[in-house]
């Protein structure tokens, strides 16, 4: 019995991009917490209503600062930006 591995897979030109770009990392952070802060209303409130969008808003946009700092400091090696 002759165990195969999965032939290897190229990533996407999308994939490549959403796994190392730091506006992608923005995204995901922004997403993920936006849906979170939603589903926290929901909890106790016992339905998701758009009354209050401005603090799932704020509550993203602060989760998502973290990688715009990352991105604007030189010396991070993962997100830095370079000096041209």
């Amino acid at each position: 019995m002759s165990t195969s591995t999965p032939p290897a897979t190229k990533e996407s030109g999308f994939g490549k991009w959403f796994a190392a770009s730091p506006i992608a990392s923005f995204i995901r952070s922004f997403i993920a917490t936006l849906i979170t802060v939603a589903f926290a209303d929901w909890s106790s409130d016992g339905v998701i209503s758009f009354a209050n969008w401005q603090s799932w808003l704020v509550a993203a946009g602060a989760a998502a600062l973290p990688v715009l700092i990352r991105w604007l400091n030189p010396q991070d090696s993962g997100f830095g930006r370079t000096a041209q």
